[in-house]
């Protein structure tokens, strides 16, 4: 009978995993980076599982990153971000009165239990996998774009996907034209002069977050100090470079806005934070200097990924869309799992999210 081993991976196992990997979405992530992503983690390395069949040959992989989080009452936590989630599913078809991702995923969530973590989350696209072996799927993310360039815009959005059919590219064309008249709205936004100092580096933004939070409605964050943002950005061995752009006030940083870009023509706002005492205006003015330097970078289309699951990211959608921003369709789905002992530390719509909080990649 067919034999299946479940077993933490060690820094042998790491070439036979990425070409497990690689071979499955076609890329060629280096040791290097699977170093980066997976052992140099603030929070301590990753929980790298794998399923073996007999011959000891990968069947399916799952990671997770720990990652702290920390509350607006200033209490921490340990989660994990889900990642790697991969299974041959031709070598699994052998085995079929068994649910190889299932009792894969089992074994994962045993092996975050012992660390003492409180819950699993991440984002993705495969829901109904992850639905079967026990997460909720709370939201979606929601996509906001600010088109500078139509036509290249457009050329940018339809190579997306090589299947768009004609109506596709219509529809594409008719976006880009809109989001365009949209974007002319931030034209309208006064023209005072900024009340801010703008410095580009590296800042925890631990305290924005408390400050963003104070007196309003309890949030959860990831810890965003200096060593979490080194390793998440400067640190990042993948093809892309970011920007931290740090707004202070009378010595005191009151926004902080990262966005990251690759060698296509799109840039991507990662983060948007804003201290609450800032006014509307104020917020528009960090926006407004933020694009102003993105159109340095000969960008034709930003790209904001948005969420509405509480009020602060509902008062984040309305201000970057009077802004000039376009919302668009719904985009990637957020899986959230609790694996607490007791009452959970987490709800998922306490949370707040960013593209940041994906694993930047792309």
């Amino acid at each position: 009978m067919n034999e299946i081993r479940f077993k933490v991976a060690e820094q042998k196992d790491i070439e036979q995993i990425n070409v497990f990997y690689n071979k499955y979405y076609k890329i060629n992530r280096t040791y290097e980076q699977f170093q980066w992503e997976f052992m140099d983690c603030p929070a301590g390395k990753a929980i790298y599982t794998m399923a073996l069949d007999e011959n000891d040959y990968i069947i399916g992989i799952q990671a997770g990153i720990p990652i702290t989080m920390i509350t607006s009452a200033n209490e921490t936590f340990l989660s994990i971000k889900s990642e790697d989630s991969l299974i041959d599913i031709d070598r699994c078809s052998q085995y079929k009165r068994r649910d190889v991702f299932k009792e894969l995923y089992s074994f994962f969530t045993g092996q975050c239990r012992l660390i003492n973590a409180s819950c699993i989350w991440g984002f993705t696209h495969a829901l109904k996998s992850l639905k079967r072996v026990g997460f909720d799927l709370p939201f979606h993310s929601k996509q906001l774009i600010l088109v500078i360039h139509p036509i290249q815009a457009y050329l940018h959005l339809t190579r997306l996907n090589p299947k768009n059919k004609l109506s596709d590219k219509f529809k594409i064309a008719v976006l880009s034209v809109i989001s365009l008249l949209s974007g002319w709205k931030r034209y309208l936004i006064k023209t005072e002069k900024s009340p801010f100092l703008v410095t580009e580096g590296i800042l925890s933004n631990v305290d924005l977050f408390r400050e963003m939070t104070e007196a309003g409605e309890n949030l959860t964050f990831i810890e965003q100090d200096e060593k979490y943002l080194n390793w998440r950005i400067r640190s990042n061995l993948f093809p892309v470079r970011y920007h931290c752009y740090n707004f202070f006030k009378s010595e005191k940083l009151c926004g902080q806005v990262i966005i990251s870009h690759t060698d296509d023509n799109t840039a991507y706002v990662e983060q948007a934070l804003f201290a609450k005492d800032l006014t509307i205006l104020e917020k528009q003015q960090i926006l407004k200097e933020t694009v102003k330097r993105i159109l340095k970078l000969d960008k034709s289309l930003i790209r904001f990924m948005a969420f509405d699951h509480n009020n602060h990211h509902q008062d984040e959608i309305k201000l970057l869309t009077n802004f000039g921003f376009f919302k668009v369709n719904k985009g990637i789905g957020f899986v959230f799992m609790d694996i607490s002992s007791g009452a959970s530390h987490l709800r998922p719509e306490d949370l707040y999210l960013s593209r940041l909080y994906t694993q930047g990649q792309s």
